[in-house]
């Protein structure tokens, strides 16, 4: 029973001795947090000084910005106007070439003349346009760098200034520790000493940070707003030589046209090995009439119908109309009452895909690429990338496919 009695009491002085030091130690908490929360008070009004004289000195740059802008903004104004001739006068030449391009079935070959040379303006164009976008991505990188430079510059003397502020504030917390614990005067002297010492290391890591901050983004302004006079510059000269060259031009297509339409009212003929049209290799100077004609048939009355592309036609009108083309040479849609229902948009639609599925060689293939070419390019995570993928393969592809293929994206 002693022995129990013993054991008991040890347990209550144990217990007592673990809640006497659980409450010192909650004290000496509330008491770090009451200190942290001072050197925070102190410490705030020369954080906001700080920011305040970081922010007149950054809008001294940004101000410096502004001015050199608004010099390349006026540059790209009075370059305006040849833009708008250029797109005006490229506008024209593209429809002049259509208007060729849609004649190139007849004997004289004009509107395939017409077809190669507005082919030779687009090629130019997007070889400008290249080259454009190469300067482009030069300058970004030169941007890029002399940003990321002064950036990390600046970011290691702010991590400078980061420990110098956490250097005073513990120097801070020790002078007042000091006092509150009454120690002699000379420590007290000593704390306050190192104290004041750490806030000079302090103002001057803060005046270097803000220095290099305001360096950062003056030298990365300026080095912006060169990049952007110089890219205006370069598409002022894009558009005043393809305007000269368009003037150059423009009298030899419309020549080409004017022929070319003449030519067109004979209207269309395919003069295919043999009459065969389907199942045939695919012509390489110009696309089948009968095929442009089916297009045009299908775009004229079939795009409002549902499932155009899915939904097949009449076989009895198809097989009609196919032993027609392959007789003749020329396609004419059957009145809408022949075979019952509907119109003859869907047996159009089938007619083409027929056409494109029995090809020999598939219509993209003409130009050597094979489907995984086609399905990587236009896979391309942007715009950007995809078009530049794409169009190295379209080049590629022979006079007369690029002809059909653009009518079908039409």
């Amino acid at each position: 029973k002693r022995r129990k009695k013993r054991e008991k009491m040890n347990r209550e002085k144990l217990k007592s001795k673990l809640t006497t030091a659980a409450s010192k130690a909650s004290q000496l908490k509330q008491a770090a947090y009451e200190r942290v929360g001072r050197s925070e008070n102190s410490l705030e009004p020369e954080v906001l000084r700080a920011s305040g004289r970081a922010t007149e000195q950054l809008s001294t740059c940004t101000g410096s910005l502004a001015k050199a802008l608004d010099r390349s903004a006026k540059s790209l104004v009075a370059s305006v106007p040849d833009f708008v001739a250029l797109s005006d006068a490229s506008v024209g030449l593209a429809a002049a070439g259509i208007d060729a391009g849609r004649g190139s079935a007849s004997a004289d070959r004009k509107g395939g003349e017409a077809a190669l040379l507005l082919g030779e303006l687009l090629l130019g164009w997007a070889d400008g346009l290249d080259n454009l976008a190469s300067a482009q991505r030069s300058s970004a990188t030169v941007l890029r760098d002399t940003v990321v430079a002064d950036a990390n510059r600046a970011l290691a003397q702010k991590a400078v200034y980061d420990k110098a502020r956490l250097t005073a504030e513990s120097a801070r917390d020790r002078a007042a520790a000091a006092r509150r614990a009454d120690a002699p005067g000379a420590k007290i002297m000593a704390a306050d000493a190192e104290a004041d010492e750490a806030m000079s290391r302090l103002t001057a890591e803060q005046l270097e940070t803000q220095q290099a901050l305001a360096e950062a983004s003056g030298r990365g302004d300026a080095t912006l707003a060169l990049q952007v006079a110089e890219q205006f510059d370069a598409y002022r000269e894009f558009f005043q030589a393809g305007l000269s060259w368009l003037v150059t031009v423009a009298p030899a297509v419309e020549e080409l046209r004017e022929s070319a339409l003449e030519s067109q009212k004979a209207g269309y003929k395919f003069d295919g090995p043999g009459g065969k049209l389907f199942g045939a290799p695919f012509p390489e100077d110009e696309p089948p009439a009968p095929i442009l004609a089916l297009c045009a048939h299908v775009a004229a009355v079939g795009l409002e119908e549902e499932g155009i592309f899915r939904v097949t036609g009449f076989k009895s009108r198809m097989e009609k109309v196919r032993a027609e083309i392959e007789s003749s040479g020329t396609f004419e849609a059957p009145a809408v009452s022949e075979g019952g229902g509907g119109t003859f948009a869907h047996e159009a639609a089938s007619l083409l895909k027929q056409y494109l599925r029995e090809l020999p060689v598939p219509l993209l293939a003409l130009g050597g690429a094979d489907a995984d070419e086609w399905i990587e390019a236009g896979s391309a995570p942007n715009e950007i990338l995809m078009r530049e993928a794409l169009l190295p393969l379209l080049r590629d592809l022979p006079p007369s496919a690029m002809t059909l293929f653009t009518t079908l994206v039409e």
